[in-house]
């Protein structure tokens, strides 16, 4: 690939398609709809020897968009020979949550637990006879004297084990870790000063996040934000799944996961110094769609009704089974499963925010393309999930896209007009997040511009009205339909960032599932929303919306704004408790195999509750 005034050229083969060619150079393209051109956020303007537009392309693209060369980038493929792309769609920095409700800050909050526990507390110095010829007990092998001092729960001989043992010959003092149950690593004896190392992970569908911890003090010394790469099959779990049916498609799901987690490690080993040796446990929370393809197990079952996931318990084993590489002497955690779409971040969530720490009803939700809603009350622990669909997400709206680089992250609505809060710091909008999504339409309910079904009003309704008059400019007619416009972007550069009618008809989808998840949960449990006593965030979504926002357009019940708190990324929280606490483990596989799954689709009451949901 050579770049000559920001247009990539690329020299390619017959049949090599334009977006695997940009991957393979570096310049990965975020493809929303999995490749087949429905969303048409890949657009760039290419020329050389390409394919002619296909039905999609003609479909999704205008003709002077056709005439001035645009196309989109999941639909061509090379004729053979050289490919020039200008304007290909930037990659993007996301805007990734790493800070999370940590064990440390659960303790500072009166919610004491032992999430941390000592090195030195799972930890025993092993004697070993010096090797000579004339001692018969020096004779015993290395593992026979090992096993005689570790309990015998601890005395399988692992293939992990056995090679550093080896590597460790001559040692006449070595530490034994215990980790999850299971004897972890053999290290040479370990002094006052010494410690250990084990990497938490936070799997989720869009990104990944690594924390490298101090298993002596529980602290967290490195962590690492990392864009998902199956994101290039697409951003959403039904995508995935289908391409984990396709030919070698599991395999290359699987590799390209361990693969980035592989590297992570890596790099956050490295910036600490510590050789590999140092890196003995890790523990991997996501989705459950996520664990399933990290193990290599095939998710074809979650994407077939009644969605149910291959496991749901705990896995413990080798770092190198699973294809991590570079550790060989590591162990490998994943955290346990609740359903097909409440999975082990969902359950790590909850033990990090202290969703059961007393019997007063309180709710987790983590927002997303399917919503994880986990409801504590009276000493039981309801969970469902909601399929909220993409709305939230961004990158299906007219005008959206991820939290990153130039996206309308806020939205206040001032008797002056909007002010637009961009990421970045750019002027000029590329388009709307999901935060700013909610503060949009909560701001134009609140105006009366959105009418209690949904409805957008025409610029002639809204002069009739005092509050919605001052916006009355902002609503326009289109070629594809009345849309509000949040800024007029720059001519020649940047086109405008609206809001169309049917980004909101998909809010109302969102929205209701949601809700209505909410109020059957609730009611399932014999109590009102407003009883609620704590609404706990959760993830990226939950922690940049405004809550205010969010009941003001009916997302969240009407409960005082302070009973809602965002905890941030708790799932990552959670990992790094499981990392170094065995109580934060058993706690986790206590409430994944004591909730209650309550089945939405199946609800006699869902139907109802969500097209009442979906009114404003």
């Amino acid at each position: 690939m050579t770049t000559k005034d920001d247009v990539i050229i690329l020299d390619l083969p017959v049949g090599t398609p334009l977006v695997a060619a940009l991957s393979a150079a570096g310049r990965s393209v975020a493809l929303p709809c999995g490749g087949r051109g429905t969303c048409g956020k890949c657009r760039a303007t290419v020329s050389g020897a390409i394919s002619p537009p296909t039905p999609q392309e003609m479909k999704k693209l205008s003709p002077a968009e056709l005439a001035a060369g645009v196309r989109l980038l999941c639909q061509v493929k090379s004729t053979g020979g050289e490919v020039a792309v200008a304007d290909a769609p930037p990659s993007g920095t996301l805007t990734v949550l790493v800070e999370g409700y940590t064990p440390e800050k659960a303790a500072d909050a009166g919610t004491a637990h032992a999430e941390k526990a000592a090195l030195a507390e799972k930890a025993q110095t092993l004697a070993m006879h010096k090797v000579k010829n004339d001692d018969a007990a020096a004779v015993r092998s290395r593992w026979e004297q090992l096993s005689a001092q570790v309990p015998p729960a601890l005395s399988a001989a692992a293939l992990p084990l056995l090679r550093r043992l080896g590597a460790l010959y001559d040692k006449t003092s070595l530490t034994a870790v215990a980790w999850a149950g299971q004897l972890a690593a053999l290290t040479p004896a370990l002094k006052d000063d010494d410690t250990l190392y084990g990497i938490a992970f936070d799997i989720g569908t869009t990104t990944l996040v690594g924390y490298l911890v101090d298993l002596q003090s529980g602290q967290v010394v490195e962590a690492e934000p990392l864009g998902n790469p199956q994101e290039i099959h697409g951003a959403d779990l039904m995508s995935r799944i289908a391409h984990a049916g396709a030919p070698v498609g599991l395999q290359e799901l699987h590799e390209e996961i361990t693969g980035a987690l592989s590297a992570m490690a890596r790099r956050l080993a490295e910036r600490r110094g510590l050789p590999k040796e140092k890196v003995i446990a890790f523990t991997a929370v996501g989705n459950t769609c996520m664990i399933h393809l990290l193990l290599g197990v095939p998710p074809t079952s979650l994407g077939l009704s009644p969605y149910m996931p291959i496991f749901h318990q705990a896995t413990v084993g080798w770092a190198q089974e699973i294809g991590i590489t570079g550790f060989p002497h590591a162990r490998f955690w994943t955290g346990p499963i609740i359903g097909g779409f409440l999975g082990a971040d969902a359950v790590a969530a909850a033990v990090a925010g202290r969703l059961r720490r007393d019997d007063r009803p309180r709710l987790l939700i983590d927002l997303g393309t399917n919503g994880e809603i986990l409801l504590s009350a009276r000493g039981k622990l309801l969970a469902c999930s909601a399929a909220a669909g993409p709305a939230f997400e961004g990158v299906h709206l007219t005008c959206g896209m991820r939290a990153e680089a130039g996206a309308i992250s806020a939205v206040l609505f001032t008797p002056a007009g909007l002010e637009l809060t961009i990421i970045g710091g750019h002027t000029v909008p590329r388009g709307i997040c999901g935060s700013g999504l909610v503060d949009t339409v909560a701001g134009l309910v609140e105006a009366g511009i959105i009418d209690g079904g949904g409805r957008l009003l025409s610029a002639a309704e809204a002069q009739k009205s005092p509050a919605a008059a001052p916006l009355a400019d902002r609503l326009l007619e289109t070629a594809t339909g009345p849309v509000f416009r949040l800024h007029e972007g720059e001519p020649g550069n940047q086109p405008p960032v609206d809001l169309s009618q049917k980004d909101i008809r998909d809010v109302q989808l969102a929205k209701g599932a949601i809700r209505a998840a909410i109020e059957i949960a609730c009611q399932e449990l014999g109590l009102s929303p407003t009883d609620l006593d704590e609404i706990l965030l959760a993830g990226g979504f939950g922690t940049f919306i405004r809550a205010k926002s969010a009941v003001t357009m009916g997302l969240l019940p009407p409960v005082p704004l302070h009973r809602i708190r965002s905890i941030g990324n708790a799932a990552g929280a959670g990992s790094i408790m499981a990392l170094v606490s065995p109580e934060a483990m058993a706690e986790m596989d206590h409430l994944a195999a004591t909730a209650e799954h309550l089945e939405l689709n199946t609800h006699a009451a869902f139907q109802e509750r969500f097209i009442e949901a979906m009114m404003f």
